[in-house]
């Protein structure tokens, strides 16, 4: 072999080799111009499934339902406000069997369960009696004393008694003075954001923790 053919052997290994390079170039590129349909790069494997808002919203709920704090037992005080509503909100206390019962919507289990859960527990009943619950909170509190202000004889501090009526703590304020509108109070409640109005009655019952206001009447 002369010098010329053993030259053009060698052009023509030098040409294979540099084709040979450009299509190892031209694989990753290839690869990376998938990644807008695969939404990863080619070393990073398969793709990992989709998860849907809706199950990321349950796992961030089931969270919240588990999350460190107080929890319901027997004999506690839960403070609970649905939809800024006197007719459905209450002050509770925790049977002995671990159950509390909300107007209209009757008995729940609560037994162990946090704030966040007794909340979720509520709703599920609500929904059950066909009561649509805008807003709901619980609140956990000991038991504690009642206030009586305004227009009484000897307004103050008085020991909470679970059997005890509002017109019992006007008596033992004293009663009520000669400017006392008698036929209603406004009573300040754990939990709930605003006063409310409670006639004067046997039948108006009051809560741990009540502060209730006496107003003027108007003449």
């Amino acid at each position: 072999m002369n010098f010329k053919q053993n030259g053009g052997l060698m052009a023509y290994r030098w040409a294979v080799i540099k084709f040979l390079s450009l299509v190892l170039m031209a694989q990753p590129f290839y690869g990376c111009a998938k990644v807008k349909e695969s939404g990863i790069l080619p070393f990073m494997g398969t793709p990992s499934p989709d998860f849907s808002a809706e199950l990321l919203e349950a796992n961030s709920s089931s969270d919240k339902m588990h999350m460190n704090g107080p929890s319901a037992r027997s004999g506690e005080w839960l403070s609970i406000n649905i939809n800024n509503n006197t007719l459905l909100s209450n002050v509770v206390r925790v049977t002995a069997s671990g159950d509390i019962g909300l107007p209209q919507i009757g008995k729940i289990h609560v037994e162990g369960l946090s704030g966040q859960a007794v909340e979720r527990a509520i709703i599920v009943k609500a929904q059950k009696a066909d009561i649509l619950i805008t807003k709901v909170s619980v609140g956990f509190f000991q038991s504690g004393p009642v206030y009586v202000l305004g227009e009484v004889r000897q307004a103050g501090e008085f020991a909470y008694r679970e059997e005890a009526v509002l017109v019992d703590l006007i008596d033992q304020a004293g009663g009520l003075t000669y400017r006392a509108d008698a036929r209603r109070v406004f009573i300040t409640r754990y939990n709930q954001p605003e006063e409310i109005e409670m006639p004067v009655a046997r039948t108006s019952k009051i809560m741990p923790g009540d502060v209730i206001r006496v107003p003027q009447r108007y003449f």
